[in-house]
This record gives C-alpha cells, structure tokens and sequence, in this order.
C-alpha cells in the first residue's frame, strides 16, 4: 500500500503551501509536487544519523531517484522562499 505525504510549509498560508510527496513507503524513486505553485524548492533527505544524503533544487512533480539508498527510514526537509516543512520517508 502506499500513501502521500501532506505538509505545510511553516509560514506560508496560500495553496502552493502544501507539499505532497509521494509513494510513501517508496521502493525507486519519490515525488514531490506543491499544488499551483510553479516556483522550485530546495529539498534534502537525511539518514537517521542526520547525515545529508541528497540535497538538490526541484520544481513541482519532478521524481527524485532513491535507488542507491539502503531501505530505512529517512526524514526530509523541502524548503521555499525562507519557510521549511519536514516528514518522514521509508525506503524498502
């Protein structure tokens, strides 16, 4: 079964506020869309030792490869103009 992920982006109160990432758990590969936003965003992954093991600039709906990681749980970060929203991300 998969699911996405919705959060807020602290700060921001419009639509574009919300990001959504998705399949959660993931097994290749993640997507990050913000609804009617077409503005890129900054997003980073981190192990659960807090290590950054990806950190790229993205628009809205692109896939970010998770294929050389090891399955586990990660938390993420997607930041826009100034304003953070962090979740959790399982690879299998």
């Amino acid at each position: 079964d998969y699911f996405y992920s919705t959060q807020s982006l602290t700060g921001i109160k419009d639509e574009a506020a919300i990001i959504r990432l998705f399949p959660n758990p993931s097994d290749d590969f993640i997507e990050i869309s913000i609804p009617g936003s077409n503005r890129n965003f900054y997003f980073e992954l981190f192990d659960i030792k807090g290590k950054c093991l990806i950190e790229c600039w993205l628009q809205s709906n692109q896939k970010v490869s998770l294929e050389h990681l090891p399955s586990g749980i990660y938390s993420y970060r997607v930041s826009l103009n100034g304003n953070n929203s962090a979740g959790k991300l399982i690879k299998r």
